[in-house]
């Protein structure tokens, strides 16, 4: 297989982040209408229900995504095992989401019902997403989230038109239509041989374990962190606090979106060039340019988010309360060491080296939350949490980066080739 041109590599790139566009755009648009409409304690309570919805996504797309992008989704057994994944996976969606709004979240039953059957909508959603990800068909893949988005819009609006007060339910309620359509549309998008054969079995569930449970582990790290920073806030201030600090961090949505679509990007070029054999110089070059290109984002946008926090502010929250200085500049530090790092781990993900990518995930996850809980504790307040959560990013910046570079092909080459040289008795 070679390996695909400049220009094919470009047109994938750009369907990709217009694809996570459109996502982060749908995600802001609803947010700003709970922060608009429900106040800031109500946006805390909607950020809060999201963020479990992230973190089921991002458990459950590292374990059954990532498995289809990465391992041989065709092999029968292989093929058995994701299904039963997918099955597993849509089960505990729901009953996550619907214990944590009954019995944390202070939610009414109508809305943790609808949280749950949003979880397992959208995870089935996530499934068709990939797929067509792992296809490397970005532009099916912008229609599906198009649609996704059209969809929740509709909904929202005719419930507007029937005289349908907007709050949890109904936000609840327009995303899970949403992600209905673009189930819909996915199985019209996919050909028949990737919706074939789908036979629940365990036999080849200890392969796609071997790889997955690693990688899911580390895929949740991230937004499970931010769930666990979110509740820590709570506790220490209120939901008012939650909500201050996500309007905070609506601010630098546009940097989030490109490095969630960088994400995407990556991870499937990356598993296409070590596919085709190609040399380790090449990926270093994309890892390398990528990690630039995503910090010089975070940094452009968070320089505009600082500059222009007042109108912007007001733009999110309707003048009801002020956006802090520091909360603002807090997350763009947070974003710039995701930045730093996602390329790199995009790059170890595709040499199915999910094990490292976790423990340093770990590490990172252990040092964000204890520097939160100490940021809290000492009464700086919700404006210096993003601050603490990102000295676990700066040290697992430096460490994945290692981690790539010594096992690229072309490194480990070169490691032997010195070694036999040194055995030979000749010079390094």
């Amino acid at each position: 297989m070679s390996p695909p041109g400049r220009g094919l590599l470009a047109r994938r790139a750009s369907s990709a982040l217009v694809s996570q566009g459109i996502t982060a755009f749908a995600s802001l648009v609803l947010q700003l209408v709970a922060a608009r409409t429900l106040g800031a304690a109500g946006l805390g309570l909607y950020a809060l229900c999201v963020s479990v919805l992230i973190t089921a996504t991002a458990l459950y797309t590292g374990w059954v995504g990532d498995s289809v992008t990465v391992l041989d989704r065709f092999e029968p057994q292989i093929r058995a095992a994701i299904s039963v994944s997918v099955i597993i996976g849509a089960a505990g969606g729901f009953l996550a989401g619907l214990a944590y709004l009954l019995f944390f979240g202070g939610g009414t039953l109508s809305a943790a019902f609808l949280l749950g059957v949003l979880i397992t909508c959208w995870l089935l959603e996530e499934t068709g997403r990939r797929t067509l990800m792992a296809r490397q068909e970005f532009g099916k893949l912008v229609a599906n989230d198009g649609t996704y988005f059209a969809v929740t819009l509709l909904a929202l609006a005719v419930g507007w038109l029937l005289g349908v007060p907007w709050s949890l339910t109904e936000l609840l309620g327009a995303m899970t239509v949403g992600a209905v359509a673009a189930i819909l549309l996915a199985v019209i998008q996919l050909p028949r041989a990737e919706l074939s054969a789908l036979r629940p079995g365990f036999a080849g569930l200890r392969t796609v374990a071997a790889f997955a449970a690693w990688r899911s582990g580390q895929a949740t790290m991230r937004p499970a962190t931010l769930l666990v920073a979110r509740l820590m806030v709570q506790i220490f201030g209120s939901l008012a606090a939650v909500g201050a600090m996500e309007a905070a961090r609506l601010l630098l949505a546009p940097a989030q979106t490109v490095i969630s679509g960088a994400g995407s990007f990556l991870l499937s070029t990356f598993v296409s060039a070590e596919k085709s054999g190609e040399r380790g110089r090449t990926q270093k070059k994309l890892a390398n340019r990528a990690v630039w290109a995503l910090v010089a984002v975070v940094i452009m946008v968070g320089v505009v988010a600082a500059a222009l926090r007042g109108p912007l502010g007001w733009l999110v929250t309707g003048g009801k309360y002020e956006l802090s200085a520091i909360a603002v500049v807090g997350w763009a530090v947070y974003l710039a060491t995701w930045a730093a790092t996602l390329p790199y781990v995009t790059e170890i993900v595709a040499r199915q080296r999910s094990r490292d990518v976790f423990v340093v995930r770990l590490v990172d996850s252990v040092l964000g939350v204890v520097a939160t809980l100490v940021v809290l504790a000492a009464g700086l307040g919700y404006p210096w949490v993003p601050w603490g959560m990102s000295v676990g990013g700066l040290v697992a910046a430096v460490w994945l980066r290692q981690i790539a570079v010594r096992t690229r092909p072309d490194a480990r080459i070169g490691g032997r080739h010195r070694m036999s040289r040194r055995r030979t008795g000749v010079a390094a």
